[in-house]
């Protein structure tokens, strides 16, 4: 078997398929940020994370899941 050090992905339009992407999964680790926050009790810190995978999905990945949407809102208005 052989194994590569490195990966090259070729895409045809990286705009529309691997930065809506990318931007989804850098949302959620702002989620999961911004829950870690909540957990420790920094809410103001917390909700920075929130508006920025808020701003993540709106401007890169138009077309994500709105389930994304409605867990960063209930994030906000706790």
């Amino acid at each position: 078997m052989t194994y590569h050090k490195k990966v090259h992905v070729v895409c045809d339009n990286d705009d529309l398929y691997l930065l809506p992407q990318f931007a989804v999964d850098v949302a959620q680790a702002n989620i999961d940020w911004g829950n870690a926050l909540l957990r420790q009790g920094t809410r103001d810190k917390a909700n920075e994370k929130f508006k920025l995978a808020s701003d993540k999905l709106n401007n890169y990945a138009r077309n994500h899941d709105s389930a994304m949407d409605v867990e960063i809102k209930n994030k906000l208005e706790e």
